[in-house]
């Protein structure tokens, strides 16, 4: 009876396909759930196993995306439990608790509230270099968080865990990223990351390395010797990086006005004649476009190289499009004003016919920054 009720339960957040495949190893997870006898050693952690369980049996066994796990008797009692219960939890149970909380898309502000509490006034001395990017990385995919606590945290992320010296390049790049995205690197913040990239420098490269240099050029930060060390990593690894993180790096370094002729030169033939890895998406191309256009005009003018990569990166643009790929509004706006800016709108008439008429439907409010480039399209079309 046990068995026939939880795959109906199951039935109603799977699709009908995927619960042809369960065998009893799954029924064998969900009837573990409900049996004390199996948590006794440690039964206050019983719904954060109950969650860990549930998850690993699943996935080797159903499409995961098919579930709505939170639409599961099993998972709705661990939301219930697990608040009352993160007081006694280490920070073991702790990581083991955010990453199946991501991994079930549990969105529960009283859960996360508790475990913010816990980590901040009771695991504060616990949060080290092995557990701070899980930390970091959950609560900013979940999107939870008080302001308080990602200062405490990050407090903590500058007066101990930088100190120790510890942390790999992903972790560094995580933290700018998470960081940087949220307007809470301060001046000793900056000194303490700027402390650890330097430290890591040997290993940093690719999506790490793209993930640092976007996050400093976007928020200008960094100093003129940080931004010789990323020269020198692109150009020393720009070959085992995807083409996407390539992209990006260009765009930073062209904001920030600390790129050279050369690396432009070694960068731009890079992605045009050996794409690999992870290839551009049309927001990407038109980031390098706008990026030339509003930080890099006279060069593209003035410069054979930097005129025929705008030119590829535009025959990029138009070949997204063609394949029925949707520029978002900021793009269509981004777009149309580099080619304005870039006096070059009347020879790609096709691709003007485009955007003006999407530009035209854009919902955007027109605030700030994009009022005034929106003026100024205006006037060219």
């Amino acid at each position: 009876m046990i068995i026939f009720r939880c795959l109906r339960n199951l039935n109603r957040f799977a699709s009908f396909d995927e619960i042809g495949k369960l065998p009893n190893e799954l029924q064998t997870h969900l009837d573990c759930l409900n049996n004390s006898n199996n948590y006794k050693p440690w039964i206050r952690e019983k719904p954060v196993k109950a969650l860990a369980a549930l998850y690993r049996a699943a996935q080797r066994l159903v499409n995961i995306e098919s579930i709505t796990w939170t639409k599961l008797p099993a998972v709705q009692k661990a939301i219930k439990e697990i608040p009352l219960l993160t007081d006694d939890y280490g920070m073991n149970t702790i990581q083991t608790l955010l990453i199946h909380l991501i991994n079930l898309n549990i969105d529960d502000d009283i859960m996360w509230s508790s475990i913010e509490k816990r980590l901040i006034k009771g695991l504060a001395d616990s949060i080290n270099y092995e557990n701070i990017q899980c930390i970091v990385r959950s609560f900013d995919q979940a999107d939870k968080g008080s302001e308080e606590f990602w200062i405490n945290l990050r407090d903590i992320i500058k007066n101990k865990i930088c100190k120790e010296n510890k942390m790999n390049a992903k972790c560094v790049a995580t933290i700018v990223k998470v960081y940087g995205s949220k307007n809470l690197i301060d001046d000793k913040f900056l000194v303490a990351l700027e402390g650890q990239v330097f430290r890591i420098s040997k290993d940093l490269y690719g999506e790490d390395l793209s993930i640092i240099i976007y996050m400093f050029g976007l928020k200008n930060l960094g100093n003129e010797e940080l931004f010789a060390l990323f020269n020198k990593q692109i150009r020393e690894n720009k070959r085992i990086m995807d083409t996407r993180s390539l992209a990006h790096c260009l765009a930073s370094f062209i904001k920030v006005g600390q790129g050279t002729v050369d690396l432009y030169d070694d960068v731009e033939k890079e992605i045009i004649e050996n794409p690999h890895g992870k290839q551009m998406e049309i927001g990407d191309a038109v980031g390098l476009l706008f990026a030339y256009a509003r930080y890099l005009p006279l060069a593209v003018k003035g410069n054979a190289k930097r005129r025929e990569f705008v030119e590829w990166t535009i025959g990029m643009i138009k070949a997204y499009i063609n394949e029925g790929e949707r520029l978002s509004d900021i793009s269509v706006v981004h777009s149309l004003w580099s080619l304005c800016r870039l006096n070059i709108l009347e020879q790609h008439e096709d691709l003007k016919s485009h955007l003006v008429t999407n530009f035209n439907r854009r919902k955007l409010t027109d605030k700030e920054e994009f009022s005034k480039l929106t003026q100024e399209i205006v006037k060219h079309i």
